[in-house]
């Protein structure tokens, strides 16, 4: 054995003993690189986010607006323009089901045709518009054999403010039908009208496209009001007070 092999063998022996202490630990390590994604990939059971929810699922209240052709059954009186308010809250756990208060008030008045009392109406104070010998007076309608003309002897233009309380059945999916049915007070400028009583039973019917997963939605309505008034409107509805995945999440922990 030369002198270079004898000082060369210690240093060997030294080399391999480090390599074999040291092999333990960096397997040791590699585990823990290839189990750190592992876990973060594959979370325990009950932590895994809602997939497929929005943050309008959980609406329960909803407020809407829309504009609304009210029309009367008098035969001098235009159909006026109403502004609607709809403020609304589903019954949980019923989506189909809601209570509704609805506003609603006259931003373009109907035209009154009347110049002055008209028969079938309340008698005005210039005096009755006699139809039936022509020629015909302005601003009276002519009577057809065996019917009186609808006519009202106030000269005021139609505008109608009121307000009501209804449930509302509305059924699931996109594109749903609906039905309101509730208590109403109105009160409009038309004196035959009020006459009639300004309080009672309305109801509505409608169909409606919801858009994405929310209360809100674009509704076209028919409106059968107090009096033998009645209207016809599109409405826009959106919902609020849900709460993000994040939130719900949250309260699972």
């Amino acid at each position: 054995m030369t002198q270079e092999s004898a000082m060369t063998r210690p240093l060997a022996c030294l080399f391999a003993s480090t390599l074999l202490l040291s092999a333990p630990a960096v397997l040791a390590q590699d585990e823990t690189v290839e189990t750190i994604p592992v876990a973060s990939e594959k979370p325990a059971e009950g932590d895994e986010p809602v997939r497929g929810s929005s943050a309008d699922e959980d609406n329960v209240t909803y407020s809407g607006f829309g504009l609304t052709r009210v029309n009367t059954d008098f035969d001098n009186l235009e159909a006026a323009v109403n502004l609607d308010g709809t403020l609304g809250v589903r019954v949980p756990n019923f989506d189909w089901v809601a209570a509704e208060l609805n506003l609603s008030f006259t931003v373009i008045p109907g035209e009154n045709s009347n110049e002055g009392g008209l028969i079938g109406g309340g008698g005005g104070s210039e005096g009755n518009c006699v139809v039936d010998n022509p020629p015909t007076p302005p601003g009276c309608t002519p009577a057809t054999p065996g019917s009186e003309p609808q006519t009202t002897g106030d000269l005021d233009d139609f505008q109608m403010q009121g307000i009501g309380a209804y449930v509302v059945l509305k059924n699931p999916g996109r594109f749903y039908g609906m039905a309101k049915i509730g208590y109403a007070y109105q009160v409009t400028t038309i004196e035959e009208l009020d006459d009639r009583g300004r309080n009672g039973t309305a109801y509505m019917l409608g169909a409606g496209y919801r858009y994405g997963k929310t209360l809100g939605g674009v509704e076209l309505v028919y409106q059968r009001l107090l009096n033998d008034v009645d209207g016809i409107g599109l409405n826009i509805t959106y919902g609020f007070g849900g709460r993000r995945d994040r939130d719900r999440d949250r309260d699972d922990d």
